[in-house]
């Protein structure tokens, strides 16, 4: 049986808000099987950051990024998602087991999360399963519906 926790990358949340993205569809079901099913989800804070960033620099729609911070926030709330501070605990977590992962900094903090917390991690990143496959258990939203014969 599957980890009831999770570690998902921006990637995932991105391909969600994106409708004409190729695996929008795909990661709206996966989102909402998740939180039918009560998974855990633990993301570095960096994540919503990332997914909010992105967001508003491709369409300037600040209304809607205050409304999927809202999202984010209301997922705390509601317990289902957890975000972990990059700060000195976490710092020594990374520095610890950085060099597992030969990534950019950020793939790396998320990956680094996902092995600490010993979650599966969940993202559309091709190089991220690459480098983690051996490392953590890691597939896309597709392979985890698959998985809960979805």
């Amino acid at each position: 049986m599957m980890n009831r926790n999770l570690s998902i990358d921006a990637s995932v949340f991105l391909s969600a808000l994106f409708q004409k993205e190729i695996n929008s569809s795909c990661s709206r079901k996966f989102l909402q099987k998740i939180k039918e099913l009560g998974f855990f989800v633990s993301i570095p804070l960096l994540t919503p950051m990332e997914v909010l960033q992105s967001y508003y620099r491709f369409t300037k729609n600040s209304k809607r990024s205050d409304g999927i911070l809202e999202q984010f926030v209301e997922w705390n709330m509601q317990k289902r998602i957890g975000f972990v501070s990059i700060e000195a605990s976490f710092f020594l977590q990374f520095t610890a087991h950085h060099r597992l992962f030969n990534l950019k900094t950020s793939d790396t903090i998320v990956a680094v999360n996902a092995y600490h917390q010993k979650t599966t991690l969940i993202t559309w990143d091709k190089k991220l399963i690459q480098e983690c496959k051996n490392k953590i258990p890691v597939m896309t939203p597709k392979q985890f519906l698959t998985q809960m014969h979805v």
